[in-house]
């Protein structure tokens, strides 16, 4: 799991700690999921971090995200370019815009049941889908775990949009369907015996980013 991704889930969380006391949140993609037969429509969201959100909190990696993000808008929709590494004059590993896309069900709270988690790498020249093998879509039944979750591990997968609506915003719109199935660590392998049918379209019109990102991507030939 790349940095990025790990750092997105991160504030994600910290940022439910204070979900409960903060009105002022907006929808800004949907998803429409059907899973095991259960059709849910879940959506990403984006607000306001008051500048005083870190003065109540105890634990010290939350607080430190939590002060980084004060006083800005914040989204569970968002991506970050990542540079390429090279050594040797060999590229290990090629420049990179990584997606994550935090779905909650009923409401706000990235925390609660139902949850689900689509992050891919996109292409920085062209937009598309990087490698589709690093597709990763986590379905959380019981609320956010490390070590009890559904992910996507046999299907396909689509993106039928991706657009530059501003300086820092992407819109991302796709679809995928095939099977989920049960998985209690990082490593994500396909188990036939706790798979569940799975399909899903989703458009968000907000996926926030960063000013270099969208630069990098228009001043691509």
């Amino acid at each position: 799991m790349s940095p990025f991704r790990l750092l997105a889930v991160a504030t994600v969380l910290s940022l439910a700690a204070f979900a409960s006391a903060q009105a002022d949140w907006f929808e800004t993609g949907t998803l429409t999921t059907v899973i095991d037969g259960e059709e849910r429509t879940l959506h990403t969201y984006g607000t306001y971090v008051p500048e005083d959100v870190a003065d109540r909190v105890e634990d010290p990696q939350q607080k430190a995200i939590l002060e980084r993000v004060a006083g800005t808008e914040q989204h569970t929709a968002t991506y970050s370019f990542m540079e390429g590494i090279t050594m040797g004059g060999i590229a290990l590993t090629p420049d990179t815009i990584w997606v994550a896309l935090t779905f909650s069900f009923d409401g706000h709270d990235s925390s609660a049941p139902h949850g689900v988690v689509l992050q891919f790498p996109l292409d920085p020249t062209t937009l598309g889908l990087m490698d589709p093998e690093e597709v990763e879509i986590k379905y959380t039944p019981d609320g956010p775990s490390a070590d009890d979750y559904y992910a996507f591990t046999e299907g396909s997968f689509e993106l039928t949009a991706v657009e530059v609506v501003d300086e820092t915003t992407l819109l991302i719109s796709g679809a995928y369907e095939g099977y989920m199935t049960r998985q209690t660590g990082w490593d994500i392998v396909h188990d036939p015996a706790s798979a569940l049918e799975a399909r899903g379209e989703f458009t968000v019109e907000r996926v926030d980013g960063s000013q270099l990102a969208l630069e990098l991507i228009q001043d691509a030939p």
